[in-house]
């Protein structure tokens, strides 16, 4: 008769744990793409889990702090500017979620752990998971764009998300293309969602998400190049791979008449901004009106940059704006002005709008410390791809513009980053350990 002893039992546990770490990975990234809402709640039960654990073990890493110091930069700017210029406590519920539920999130992975194979597994089935939801709505509905299934997505953020998750499934194949693992299925996978991502994202038209695709494509090489150097120009796939994504980006966009009619519109607009043709009563929701609100942001935080508007005064601005006849119409129904930076300026002025570039440097930092180190270089590589990613989107779009854009970031944050954490942490304490065994 074999007898467990309590040794065996806390690994029983820790075990059972990270399977349940990885189980809520792989499910709730594919989920989100198809119902968020439902994913939403997932995460709350994740961060009530997350809870649990950290009170169990509540020391914090330097890695913990970090993170949450991240997160926490943007709702503590939003709290100054409305003791400066009126409460409107609505404006903390997002950015509140990706401290919150994602900083909870990320604090149970941290001290649980999880495999490279779970991340994995889980962005090639969310990438799969865009691709058909697109082509079901596009090829069944014959719709022009997608907008998530039922459309429980904005095309916007469902495109650009849709992109992120196909180049993480590209960061995925890299370390099999170059540590010359026999890993073939992995790397025939990693490409093949990297491709239905790029997919899906060209679907839903996403315009501005495009502008992140070099961005991406160069961290990709950047980052292989920081962990593998001089495998990186051996190699007899990466180099072809990289190439073979750039062409079938092109080759999509050229192919696909709804997105050159896209960029053709996008560029007219843009033209009949600059030379003035453009009437302010026939401007919708597109290019001309983001330049439109581009401008009108500056003027605001040009006349207050210690406050701008304030966050509260914001629909009343709005709403003078659209009355006064400086704004169109269709102003007075968008929630910030496409463009992070711009309308940090100008509705919490110069302290939000530092906020936000420290969010995105210490979320980096975080990330890019990392890079070299080959045990950790898949979510170090898939945490600063996200960053870069969202920084790029939200040059023509809101960072919380949306509720499941925001519940996205927050995923795909906290997975990676609570992974490498954990990571980390679980190598420093085997250093420790050595000395002191040396020291004995």
């Amino acid at each position: 008769m074999t007898v467990s002893g309590p040794g065996d039992r806390v690994r029983d546990t820790q075990a059972l744990e990270r399977r349940l770490v990885e189980a809520f990975v792989v499910v709730v990234l594919p989920l989100h793409m198809l119902l968020p809402t439902v994913a939403g709640w997932l995460m709350v039960l994740a961060a009530l889990r997350g809870l649990v654990v950290v009170a169990r073990r509540p020391a914090f890493e330097p890695l913990d702090r970090l993170y949450l110091v991240a997160c926490a930069v943007i709702p503590a700017a939003y709290v100054l500017n409305m003791a400066l210029a009126g409460w409107a406590p609505s404006w903390l519920h997002r950015p509140a979620h990706l401290l919150l539920t994602g900083g909870l999130v990320f604090l149970w992975i941290g001290r649980i752990g999880m495999s490279e194979r779970a991340l994995f597994r889980a962005v090639v089935l969310a990438s799969f998971t865009a691709l058909g939801i697109a082509l079901f709505d596009v090829l069944v509905h014959g719709s022009v764009r997608v907008f998530g299934w039922r459309h429980q997505w904005n095309a916007v953020p469902f495109g650009n998300f849709s992109l992120l998750l196909g180049f993480i499934a590209f960061a995925g194949s890299i370390g099999p293309m170059l540590a010359g693992a026999q890993q073939r299925t992995r790397v025939g996978l990693g490409l093949a969602a990297t491709a239905a991502g790029i997919l899906a994202s060209i679907l839903a038209g996403t315009r501005g998400g495009w502008l992140a695709i070099p961005v991406l494509l160069a961290l990709s090489f950047w980052s292989a190049w920081r962990a593998y150097r001089g495998r990186v120009l051996s190699s007899w796939h990466f180099l072809p791979a990289l190439g073979a994504m750039l062409v079938f980006v092109f080759a999509a966009i050229l192919l696909s008449g709804n997105a050159q009619h896209r960029i053709d519109i996008a560029v007219e607009q843009v033209e009949a901004f600059l030379d003035g043709s453009g009437s302010r009563t026939s401007i919708d929701s597109s290019t001309e009106l983001r330049l439109e609100m581009w401008k009108w942001g500056l003027q605001k935080a040009a006349e207050h940059p210690l406050t701008g508007i304030g966050l509260a005064n914001y629909d009343e601005a709005r709403q003078q704006a659209v009355e006064s006849g400086r704004m169109p119409a269709s102003f007075a129904r968008l929630a910030n002005l496409h463009n992070e930076l711009i309308s940090s300026l100008a509705l919490g002025g110069v302290p939000t709008a530092l906020a936000v570039v420290a969010f995105w440097m210490l979320m980096g930092s975080f990330f890019v410390h990392r890079i070299g180190e080959k045990d950790v270089f898949f979510f170090a590589t898939s945490g600063l791809l996200v960053v870069a990613g969202t920084c790029i989107f939200s040059m023509t779009e809101g960072l919380f513009g949306t509720s499941a854009g925001t519940k996205a970031l927050a995923l795909l944050l906290a997975i990676p980053a609570g992974a490498l954490r954990h990571r980390v942490a679980l190598r420093t304490a085997a250093g420790i350990a050595t000395k002191g065994d040396r020291g004995r």
